[in-house]
């Protein structure tokens, strides 16, 4: 035995086989350990010692043993029972100190830990003082055929600083139908108490989300709890219209995709094949140092980045089909001639997904540019003399106008509140779009502004005129009582002298047009588009300036054009939710993914400690 590699690989050797008795006696026998044979023993062992940790808690709490238990109504022989406690014997001979956890220990950290973190978030959305917008989109485990819904929050918090936190991974039982889906939200809603402050809820676009929202913005009018009757409520998700549209239109040229496609399968097959292709592309002396890579069907823009490589190898294609006389998937001059024509007018669509899902919070403002030249593109395409770029478009247009009609008007609003742009961006792309009926069409808009400016003027804010000033003050509601009695006491001490010029400047005043904050923004020149600037610090600085404007401000931003963060969240359920993890339970999904998602919160200040981080009024003492 003293021969370290030789006594490792006998550990080796009993413990996966199960012999955890023969391991352990190999061990005790052992003059030194070396870190080899310690790796060795605790990567063996370590899996088998937490094989049932069910059977472990109800042995070290004192429970009778028996010939059998049962865990997750799964019947465990008194055998496992038996090497999991030989397991942790051996464990505890290799390091005394280390103690092995039970599951359900470790699942109560993870739900204490949960809890914490959401205590904390629901302090944070409560002081909050804009309105809160959601994403939110339904995700199915492979490992466990279960249906997850995953409700996202966004929001602007009191610093300018946007905020996405995950508020609630639940599984939803079938049917996935509406009006379920509608239930189940409310009820995180009220759990999260944010059902009076919700501005709107982005989703993908399908007949199950379009009756949850009904459902839902019934619920809520009755609450009283919707800006403008919740005309901005339901937003569709940009990125999946997006995909739509251009799947819809590469279906025109489906048959020099699959050429392509199938070519990158046949070269990728083998490692002999790779290599002619290699010599192919020395032959023709193509320079791209990109590699081939294969598309995600269902993905366009994998098709585009596909595309965007063999067009660069498309000479190295043909010198390999005379290298290789079993390949036969090579595209014609004139097929390679239609995908360059594509690949070019797909570049914009691309560049605009990059911009909906590369930012990890985007604001609002910046999509409406993007829309607007896609829709650009999707005419210049329509028009085209090149009959397969035409019809395609032709598609293209057809569901990209559908989404258009919709949603133009929250991405016009959004960019409005962009300083560089302001009505102008608007102004500029809606001439081009509808000629003759731009100036109309614009009109509308700001007309729909003013009413929402009004809504929150309402909402937030009481206009009394300053003693002394001739100064409109726009004053929050919670200031309201204060403001008004120091007005009152102002006036019952003070007897001011009338004459007829005091009356005559009483007139004058009432009659007098008060420029709202509105008014006042879009009335001031554009900031210089060469002077680039944070959109949300802009906002904070100003928000003094405009402060009923910048509450409204605030919930705009905010919005998501893309259910991106909620998919993103999938990609770590998927990571949780694995083959050697399939059993874990709902509550401990959810607690997984919330808690990883919320644990850079900070721990908010008592009441008396938090600094005041609100710029939305500016008072005078």
């Amino acid at each position: 035995m003293n021969d370290v590699f030789v006594v490792t690989a006998l550990i080796d050797m009993y413990s996966k086989c199960g012999c955890l008795d023969n391991a352990y006696q190999v061990s005790e026998k052992m003059p030194q350990r070396d870190v080899v044979a310690w790796n060795s023993m605790a990567g063996d062992v370590l899996p088998l010692a937490g094989a049932d940790d069910e059977i472990m808690d109800s042995t070290t709490s004192g429970a009778n043993a028996s010939s059998s238990v049962s865990a997750n109504n799964i019947e465990v022989d008194i055998s496992t029972k038996t090497k999991s406690l030989r397991s942790a014997k051996f464990v505890k001979g290799l390091q005394p100190q280390f103690k092995l956890l039970s599951r359900n220990t470790i699942r109560s950290d993870c739900i204490h830990i949960y809890e914490d973190e959401m205590t904390k978030l629901r302090t944070i959305l409560e002081k909050t003082n804009g309105r809160i917008s959601l994403t939110s989109d339904m995700w199915t485990s492979s490992c466990q055929k279960r249906g997850y819904l995953c409700l996202t929050a966004h929001y602007i918090d009191n610093s300018w600083e946007i905020k996405k936190k995950v508020l609630n991974f639940v599984m939803v039982e079938t049917p996935h139908t509406g009006e379920r889906l509608a239930s189940v939200i409310k009820d995180c809603l009220l759990k999260w108490n944010i059902d009076r402050k919700l501005f709107s809820i982005t989703l993908d676009n399908c007949s199950t989300n379009d009756i949850m929202v009904t459902k839902l913005i019934e619920w809520l009018l009755e609450k009283d709890a919707l800006v403008c009757n919740g005309k901005f409520f339901q937003v569709r998700c940009a990125a999946h219209i997006l995909n739509l549209v251009v799947q819809d239109g590469v279906k025109e040229i489906s048959d020099v995709i699959d050429k392509i496609r199938e070519s990158i399968k046949y070269i990728k097959a083998s490692p002999a094949r790779c290599e002619i292709f290699d010599r192919a592309v020395r032959h023709v002396k193509v320079t791209c140092e990109k590699k081939l890579c294969l598309d995600v069907p269902t993905r366009w823009n994998s098709t585009f980045l596909m595309l965007d490589v063999a067009l660069q190898y498309k000479e190295a294609f043909g010198r390999f089909e005379e290298l290789d006389r079993h390949y036969h998937f090579r595209p014609t001059k004139d097929e390679w001639k239609k995908a360059t024509i594509i690949h070019n007018s797909l570049k914009v669509f691309y560049d605009a997904t990059n911009v909906i899902s590369a930012v990890k919070c985007p604001t609002s403002n910046i999509f409406f540019k993007e829309f607007c030249e896609i829709k650009l593109e999707i005419e210049k395409m329509c028009s085209s003399s090149d009959i397969c770029l035409s019809n395609m478009a032709m598609r293209m247009k057809t569901k990209f106008d559908k989404y258009w009609d919709i949603c133009n008007l929250i991405l016009a609003v959004a960019v409005v509140f962009d300083p560089h742009y302001k009505m102008k961006i608007i102004e500029f792309y809606y001439r081009q779009f509808y000629k003759d009926e731009a100036y109309e069409l614009v009109s509308a808009i700001k007309n729909y502004l003013c009413d929402l400016y009004d809504e929150y003027k309402a909402t937030y804010a009481l206009k009394t005129l300053s003693a002394g000033t001739g100064y409109i003050v726009d004053v929050e509601k919670d200031n309201e009582a204060s403001t008004l009695t120091s007005l009152i006491e102002v006036s019952s001490n003070k007897k001011p002298r009338t004459s007829a010029l005091d009356d005559f400047l009483e007139e004058s005043s009432q009659s007098q047009h008060r420029k709202s904050d509105l008014e006042l923004y879009l009335e001031e020149p554009i900031y210089p588009k060469n002077n680039p600037i944070d959109i949300l610090t802009w906002w904070k600085v100003n928000a003094p300036k405009y402060p009923v404007l910048s509450r409204m401000v605030c919930d705009i931003l905010a919005l998501p054009i893309s259910t991106v963060a909620s998919e993103s969240t999938f990609s770590t359920g998927g990571r949780i939710l694995d083959l050697y993890r399939s059993r874990l339970g709902c509550k401990t999904v959810e607690a997984l993914i919330c808690a990883q998602d919320d644990s850079d919160l900070p721990t908010p200040l008592p009441e008396e400690e938090a600094p005041f981080a609100s710029a939305y009024i500016e008072t005078e003492s």
